[in-house]
């Protein structure tokens, strides 16, 4: 997955953890706020195709992951091996 593979190339430039976290959650925060807007966007434009559900599926999932992953890089505790 794209976002995953984001995650692990900040985590593997060998920066600190606590910048590696601040790294995440910006990256979390960008692609939660990515995935509402096209959330409205497939709202607005595909509502009435056949495909809308299964639009919204994705985009709901795309959210709550963003969500998780930024849950989890404010957590000291957080092994990054997780996210994987």
């Amino acid at each position: 997955m794209t976002l995953v593979a984001a995650t692990v190339a900040l985590l593997s430039t060998g920066t600190s953890q606590a910048r590696g976290q601040s790294d995440v959650v910006r990256l979390a925060h960008s692609i939660e706020r990515i995935a509402k807007d096209l959330k409205s966007e497939f709202v607005q434009h595909y509502r009435g195709t056949r495909e809308f559900r299964h639009l919204m599926s994705d985009v709901n999932d795309v959210i709550k992951k963003a969500d998780h992953i930024d849950e989890l890089a404010h957590n000291p505790r957080t092994s990054y091996k997780h996210i994987k």
